[in-house]
């Protein structure tokens, strides 16, 4: 199973390990795109730049950079009002790392 949402805001450290929740967009998939999703979150909170990470991936920056700009100019959820200022910080993530890895000139910001 791809989680399809995976940030630091859906995980639970626990005494037995870690665990994943938040769990509706959850389908079968290539893992690497739960890594993908996860690194401008981990960024965003301090983090490794993705590509330290994960390498050689332009699809997967590009695929992920490329829902978070489809979604971050939204109007907001009202059941989750931090949602489209998340995906926004996770755009300003992973579009650079998409420049990188397609060897474009930065966005500016």
């Amino acid at each position: 199973m791809t989680h399809f949402d995976l940030r630091s805001d859906n995980l639970c450290l626990s005494a037995g390990g870690l665990k994943l929740v938040d769990w509706p967009a959850a389908c079968l998939g290539n893992p690497q795109l739960d890594l993908g999703f996860w690194l401008p979150s981990l960024q965003s909170e301090g983090g490794p730049a993705p590509e330290t990470i994960l390498q050689d991936a332009p699809e997967i920056a590009a695929g992920v950079s490329g829902y978070f700009a489809s979604r971050a100019g939204l109007p907001g959820v009202p059941d989750a009002p931090l949602v489209r200022r998340v995906q926004k910080e996770q755009l300003l993530a992973s579009l650079p790392w998409t420049c990188r890895a397609l060897g474009l000139r930065p966005p500016r910001v």
